[in-house]
């Protein structure tokens, strides 16, 4: 811990869950689930990056077109921000 600069106590939690578990990944948090998955917003900026200054409304057209899904504009919209 002194060559890492971090503190014991943290070294020892992460070696004492790492025997309890198996691994040091972290548990999942309570909450509701991300609307867009990762692969989602990975097509949404690519539909941007192609014209940049369409309309709000033809990037939602163009992004549920292309994943036969539907999601709404606001949602879109808020990926955007």
């Amino acid at each position: 811990s002194v060559q890492l600069n971090i503190p014991e106590s943290t070294v020892c939690d992460i070696v004492k869950k790492y025997k309890e578990t198996g691994s040091t990944e972290s548990k999942q948090r309570p909450g509701r689930p991300k609307t867009l998955k990762k692969c989602n917003t990975r097509a949404l900026k690519r539909i941007i990056r192609t014209d940049q200054f369409s309309p709000l409304g033809d990037v939602t057209d163009k992004f549920n077109t292309s994943l036969d899904t539907t999601f709404h504009y606001n949602t879109v919209r808020r990926y955007l921000h």
